[in-house]
Formats: C-alpha cells, structure tokens, sequence
C-alpha cells in the first residue's frame, strides 16, 4: 500500500494542505498520506516512523518530528499509537482526503 501511494506521489501534485509548507520533504510526506487515505477509505491508514524516515531518507528522529508536527498542525490525526520496535505501526486519518 505504501509503495502505491509512494507512486501516485510521485505522479500527482500534492494535496492542498502541503499548501502551507515549504520543505519537500513534508510536502512529499503529507502527499503519501493523502494517497493512504484515499486507498484506506474511511478507516485509518498505518505508516511506522520507519518506514516514513526510508521514504523521506532522513533519521528516524527526523522523521517522528514530522509525523507529529503533521498531528499538531492538524493536517493528519493520529489514531493510535504503535508499538515502539517495529511491531505495530502507528494509525493515522486524514480527514480532508475523504
């Protein structure tokens, strides 16, 4: 599913609400993120810290930075939280991509 919504990504322009950003990087995420939603329909979609830093190439810890900032922003909500190891990524809505 990440894969796809990587791809459509790459091929679509970002969403309105990377409207108010200037990094590429958070543009790029909040794209990828629009795109899960689209394809998780109403129910939330998972993305682990992990595999947003492989995307955006950038530390974990950079990566966490973005996903909460995203949250605060209001731009994405998280739903429930992962396990930290890997185990179960974390849950997240968008509700302007529904």
């Amino acid at each position: 599913m990440l894969e796809v919504a990587t791809q459509r990504a790459a091929e679509q322009p970002p969403p309105e609400q990377a409207a108010q950003f200037t990094s590429p990087k958070l543009k790029k995420l909040i794209t990828v993120c629009y795109h899960l939603q689209r394809m998780a329909g109403n129910e939330p979609f998972f993305l682990s810290v992990r595999s947003a830093a492989a995307l955006l190439d950038v530390e974990i810890s950079s990566a966490s930075a973005f996903l909460n900032g995203l949250v605060q922003k209001r731009v994405i909500e998280l739903v429930q939280k992962g396990a930290q190891g890997g185990r179960k990524a974390s849950r997240y809505r968008m509700p302007t991509a529904l």
